[in-house]
C-alpha cells in the first residue's frame, strides 16, 4: 500500500506470472507489473543475471530501488539495488533459513530479513512485512542525508 503510493513498483517472477498478478489483484494492487517466465505473450524468462541486468538498467533511474526475494536467484538483483531485503524460509535439507542466498549477498551494505511467520535470521536485521516499507524509507533518508 504505502509503498505503490510513494514509488513505482514492478514484480519480477521466475515463476509463474498470471498467479503474481491474481495475488495482487486480490490484494488491491492490480496495477503493479508482473514480467515473469510465463507470460502469455511474449515469453520471458528471468534467470538470476536477467533479474540483475533488469535491476542495473533501472538503477540510473531510481531515486532508491529495493529487491526481495527467497532464493540465490535474486542475487545478482539485490546486488544491482540499494536495499536488499531476503524473505526467510527453511532449506528442507539443511533446515537453515536461505543458506545460499544469504552467503551470496551476506556483505550487501543494506541487507535485511522480513518473513511471513516471524523466521528472523541472528544474523540479519529483522522487519515484519508490514513495517518493512517504513523502515527501507527511513534507512535510506539516514543514508542520503549524511
Amino acid at each position: 500500500g504505502e509503498a505503490t503510493r510513494k514509488a513505482h513498483v514492478v514484480v519480477l517472477t521466475g515463476g509463474l506470472s498470471p498467479v503474481w498478478s491474481r495475488v495482487l489483484t486480490e490484494a488491491g494492487f492490480p496495477e503493479i507489473p508482473v514480467y515473469g517466465t510465463v507470460e502469455a505473450e511474449p515469453s520471458l524468462v528471468f534467470s538470476s543475471a536477467g533479474k540483475g541486468a533488469f535491476a542495473a538498467a533501472l538503477a540510473p533511474f531510481a531515486s532508491w530501488s529495493v529487491a526481495i526475494g527467497d532464493s540465490e536467484i535474486e542475487t545478482d538483483m539485490m546486488h544491482n539495488c540499494e536495499h536488499a531485503v531476503v524473505v526467510t524460509r527453511r532449506c528442507k535439507k539443511s533446515q537453515e533459513l536461505n543458506p545460499r542466498l544469504i552467503q551470496a549477498v551476506r556483505n550487501h551494505p543494506l541487507l535485511w530479513c522480513t518473513s511471513h511467520d516471524d523466521q528472523r535470521h541472528s544474523d540479519l536485521p529483522f522487519s515484519a512485512w508490514e513495517d518493512l516499507f517504513t523502515h527501507l524509507e527511513t534507512k535510506h533518508h539516514q543514508r542520503h542525508a549524511a
